[in-house]
């Protein structure tokens, strides 16, 4: 009798020490899960990249997906020359031309709620908020965003805010180049799913709920890369100043490093900024409901 206490009392801690392991292993530290996320099967390569070791099996492909220390999930955008413009468009997405681009790293998604969170309890940095009417239901009270907003992107960020985010996570703002090659693939999209209008494949002012959406709400308008809510929902920092495409001889004072340029379109604004060739511009300190940002990796930092 006492020798079978015994073999249960081993195989009891023997169990417990596996699920640890296992625990350990899927990354679970009790943080909030995107539902698509927790579904999701591994890589197709099999693959998981820590990206601040880059360890990974030397003798494969880059995995398609990793995942990096601020829990986010990045797809692979590889190597290649891509269509950027367009010449039917407003002035400053002229000339269409072709550019060549080094494969790297995007956030899936854009950056939620509770990632954000993370980043100011660990470094302090002032949270989202905005002193008017306009901004109540997105102000932070109390270090913490709204209720029932975690998986909601996080917005009243300024271009500083985001780069603090991006570099405290190992990461980096996009190229305005890397996230329009993102959205709208090598063969130039004019949104991220195809060539047609469609509002029921993102949150814009036609169609969405008139505020913003969980990450990843809209999987029918998903990039041919697999990146998510690169039309709608918010607008995103890039890492570039307002410039003229090489060969546009437009005289606006626009250009220059007053503006940074932000991409996606958002809930508040109608379909035709959606397009993947679509620029926009604010001052690196401007917050905003309709703004926020994901992050990018090189693949040879």
């Amino acid at each position: 009798m006492q020798a079978r206490k015994r073999l249960g009392f081993v195989l009891a801690i023997f169990l417990l020490l596996i699920g640890a392991c296992a625990r350990s292993a899927s990354g679970d530290e009790g943080g909030v899960t995107h539902p698509a996320l927790a579904e999701r099967a591994q890589p197709p390569d099999g693959l998981a990249t820590d990206v601040r070791t880059g360890a990974r099996d030397e003798q494969s492909a880059p995995p398609s997906i990793i995942k990096s220390i601020d829990g986010a999930e990045m797809v692979l955008v590889p190597a290649s020359e891509f269509i950027m413009g367009a010449e039917d468009q407003h002035f400053d997405q002229r000339p269409m031309h072709t550019r060549y681009l080094d494969a790297f790293y995007l956030d899936r998604f854009e950056v939620t709620n509770a990632q954000y969170k993370r980043f100011v309890d660990e470094t302090r940095h002032p949270v989202p908020y905005y002193d008017a009417n306009w901004a109540r239901s997105y102000n932070w009270q109390n270090g913490t965003y709204p209720s029932g907003k975690a998986l909601f992107p996080v917005v009243l960020v300024t271009w500083e805010d985001a780069q603090a985010y991006a570099q405290w996570s190992g990461k980096r703002l996009p190229t305005e180049a890397e996230w329009e090659k993102a959205a709208r693939g090598p063969d130039g999209l004019l949104f991220p799913w195809g060539n047609e209008y469609d509002v029921t494949r993102m949150n814009t002012w036609e169609a969405g709920p008139g505020e913003t959406a969980p990450v990843g709400s809209y999987p029918r308008g998903t990039s041919p890369y697999g990146a998510m809510d690169m039309a709608g929902n918010v607008w995103e920092w890039t890492a570039d100043w307002l410039e003229r495409y090489p060969g546009n001889e437009d005289d606006s004072t626009r250009y220059g490093t007053k503006y940074k340029v932000v991409r996606g379109s958002s809930w508040g604004n109608v379909i035709k900024y959606a397009r993947t060739s679509n620029r926009h511009w604010a001052e690196p300190n401007t917050l905003s409901i309709l703004t926020g940002f994901r992050c990018a990796l090189s693949l040879d930092r």
